[in-house]
Parts: C-alpha cells; structure tokens; sequence
C-alpha cells in the first residue's frame, strides 16, 4: 500500500505486480529504480552493485530519521535524504550539488559553507536551519515552508523559489542575480543586498523591507506592494516602472542616472 501511494497507482495494482500477473510500464520501473535508489537492472537480475560500468555506492539515505549526526564534508554521494527527518545535523562544508529533498523536516541543521548547486528542494518544512555562505546556485526551492533560517552570504544566482513561505529569513550580504521568485509568500524579510536581473512573480509580501540597495533590471508582477518599505533605494527606470505599477511607496527610492 505505500508503494502504491508513492508511485501513485492502486494497491491492486501493486499486488498484481507481486504475484507476477501484470507488469510495470517502463516509466513506472523508471520510478521505482529512482525510489529504491538502484539501477533499473536491478529488477531484471537482483543485481545494483553496477551503473554503467562503474561501482556505485550502496548507502540508503532515504526514509529515515537523522539526530545529531555529523555530515561535515559529505561528497561524491548522489543518494538522496527524500522523506527524511534531520535534526540538529552538521552539513558544514558538504558537497550536496544535485541534491534532492522531497518531504522532508529539516530543523536545526548547520549547513554552512555548504554546496547546493542543482539542487531540488521541494515539499519540505525548514525551521531554524544555518545556511551561511552556502552555494544555492540554479537551485529550485518549492513547495516548501522555510521560517527563520540563517541564508546570510548565501549565493542564489538563477536559484528559484516558487509556491514557497519565506518567513523571517536572514539574507545579509546575500547575492540575488537572476533569482526568480514565484507565487512566493514574504513575511518579516529585508533585502540588504543588491536585487539584480531578478523577479517577483505573484507574491506577497508583508513586513518585507529592501534597504539601502540598488535593484536592477528586476520584474514586479501582479502583487501588492503598497505596505513593502523601500529605504534608500536606488532602482533603474524600467525597475521603477514595474514598482509604480504595484502601487509601490517610492518617495524613499531614487531612480539610477
């Protein structure tokens, strides 16, 4: 029955499979290779020790809860944590690129100086989390409730956030450089870093602050702006033009020569 409900088809259909009445279709082993994390050959010889012609790793990360635990330094895995419950962890200095969360609780880990390139985070509750100096770069963050973490000196270059809650976050000194955020819910945020070639897509902000920046060449569509502070602010006029469509306050924002 969770096989089922992972993969998204009845239990009867399931149950056919085990007792070798029907088959899967190819995309459903392809689904269950990525869920049992082996190779699709696995379910024609048992057999997950090769990918490729090359020895692959046998940890199961997966479906799991992690207390306590150190990861400092972790690399070369492209296992996943999906479904995983971690808390308290150490991520310090971990090569995570390409690293895939889905479902998961991930509360008072220290990720610091870690890589998260390529990364896919989705579907999952992140509280009070470190992620100093991390590299979020072409990272999508979605689906996810993300309430009082540590992104200061983060890099988010062509990172996404889409359907997300960001809730009391701190980006000091973070970069934004073609980030897109997306039908992205803002509480409690100030931008104290430069906003450039970015855009705000069908978001809500409230208690949200851009202070003492400049935001270049960035898209506002279709939000509310009239309660975001601006303070000393320096935006381009084509940035202005989509704040002034917002109903943005701008008598604290100057435009660039």
């Amino acid at each position: 029955a969770a096989l089922a409900q992972r993969l998204n088809v009845s239990p009867q259909a399931v149950s056919k499979w085990e007792r070798g009445d029907s088959l899967p279709d190819i995309i459903m082993f392809n689904e269950m290779a990525n869920l049992f994390e082996v190779d699709i050959n696995y379910f024609v010889n048992g057999d997950d020790t090769k990918v490729e012609g090359k020895d692959k790793k046998t940890w199961k990360m997966s479906y799991a809860s992690w207390l306590d635990a150190d990861f400092s330094g972790l690399k070369n895995t492209d296992k996943k944590f999906n479904g995983c419950n971690i808390k308290r962890c150490k991520f310090n200095d971990s090569v995570l690129n390409d690293m895939i969360l889905k479902g998961n609780s991930i509360i008072e880990n220290d990720f610091s100086n870690a890589n998260l390139v390529n990364s896919k985070l989705g579907g999952t509750n992140f509280l009070n989390n470190k992620f100093i100096n991390c590299n979020f770069t072409n990272a999508i963050i979605s689906s996810s409730n993300i309430k009082d973490n540590d992104f200061s000196n983060a890099n988010f270059i062509n990172t996404t956030f889409k359907s997300s809650n960001l809730n009391n976050a701190n980006f000091d000194n973070s970069i934004f450089n073609k980030t897109t955020f997306q039908t992205t819910t803002f509480k409690k945020i100030v931008f104290n870093s430069d906003i450039i070639d970015c855009s705000f897509i069908n978001c809500s902000l409230n208690a949200t602050k851009f202070e003492n920046i400049v935001i270049k060449n960035t898209f506002f569509k279709n939000q509310k702006m009239n309660k975001v502070e601006f303070i000393n602010c320096k935006v381009d006029n084509l940035t202005y033009a989509f704040l002034k469509n917002c109903k943005a306050k701008l008598e604290k924002v100057t435009i660039l020569e």
